[in-house]
């Protein structure tokens, strides 16, 4: 299962690049 932080990280990425 994915880490808290790691898809915190991904929506953060999402969100820069949005």
């Amino acid at each position: 299962m994915i880490c808290v932080i790691d898809a915190n990280r991904f929506l953060n990425s999402l969100t820069l690049h949005s």
